[in-house]
């Protein structure tokens, strides 16, 4: 079921850090022990939960004692997703800052409470809804979050299949895709959208510029919302192109998404006119706000 999965690097990140605290089984996945591990002091009041790291480098999350156990273990995971991956008072920061900050943050959780070197383990039903109450049971998080992974795991397990059957064909479909679309000025624009489960947006985008905007324009917005020329999964496979990285995606801030063509052309040259980005890619570089 999870066969084409591939890691992110959070997600490696997580597990070396399990790994060598001893965190190896999903019952060790405690308040204590994660307490214990990255030497967190732990307080519970009836308040919001925050995390607090000292000068000194002395770190601490209050815990709302209000929420049942399961919800405290989701925020702590949350909190301690700030202490190590962020800096700065939200008091003062943009909101966009913010946004950005709590949509890593919550990242993390899903990657921290249900880490795939522990799920890769686990034998998951085949219906969905099994698989989700499977999943919950073990790793004893909500409902909401366990379906939350388990969507993302069949996303992403999905487009490593895709990903595989475009890499078969590379030999065999040489010249399909410049057959099939006009060489155009202005770059066109194809969604693939993931059948096997409800998602929102598409899971790839593919790319067609032709080769005087490769070699004359530097970058081009990266469109969240379309509009898309939808395609197929049999049509899928007929698109040969090169992949474009996570280093050739520019984040400046919501909304403003730069495709660096620049680098591309460079790395491929300006033949290359098909251009394959996994969502999943751009996703990681908004997750970490990082500017390449």
């Amino acid at each position: 079921m999870i066969s084409h999965y591939q890691p992110t690097y959070l997600e490696h990140n997580i597990e070396n850090m399990y790994l060598k605290n001893g965190i190896t089984e999903p019952q060790h996945i405690t308040v204590e022990r994660i307490a214990a591990a990255l030497n967190i002091w732990i307080y519970s009041s009836a308040q919001r939960s925050k995390a607090y790291e000292s000068a000194a480098g002395l770190r601490s999350v209050l815990l709302d004692n209000r929420l049942p156990l399961k919800e405290q273990r989701i925020e702590l995971l949350h909190e301690v997703g700030h202490l190590l991956r962020h800096a700065g008072n939200q008091t003062i920061m943009p909101r966009a800052f913010i946004e950005l900050q709590e949509a890593d943050a919550d990242q993390f959780v899903l990657y921290a409470s249900m880490p795939f070197f522990m799920l890769s383990r686990l034998k998951l039903p085949r219906l969905f809804n099994d698989a989700l109450l499977y999943l919950s049971n073990t790793f004893e998080v909500p409902i909401y979050l366990a379906r939350k992974r388990l969507n993302q795991i069949m996303r992403r397990n999905y487009e490593g299949q895709i990903r595989t059957s475009i890499e078969q064909q590379t030999n065999t479909a040489k010249g399909v895709m410049s057959k099939e679309i006009p060489q155009i000025c202005e770059p066109t624009i194809y969604a693939y959208y993931d059948p096997s489960f409800t998602y929102e947006g598409p899971s790839q985008l593919i790319f067609h510029v032709d080769e005087i905007t490769l070699s004359q324009k530097r970058e081009i917005p990266i469109p969240l919302d379309g509009p898309f020329k939808q395609i197929e999964s049999e049509d899928l496979l007929q698109f040969e192109g090169v992949k474009i990285l996570q280093h050739d995606i520019v984040y400046f801030e919501p909304g403003n998404i730069k495709l660096m063509l620049g680098r591309i052309s460079r790395r491929y040259g300006t033949s290359s006119k098909t251009l394959l980005l996994q969502m999943k890619d751009l996703e990681e570089v908004i997750n970490r706000g990082r500017i390449y």
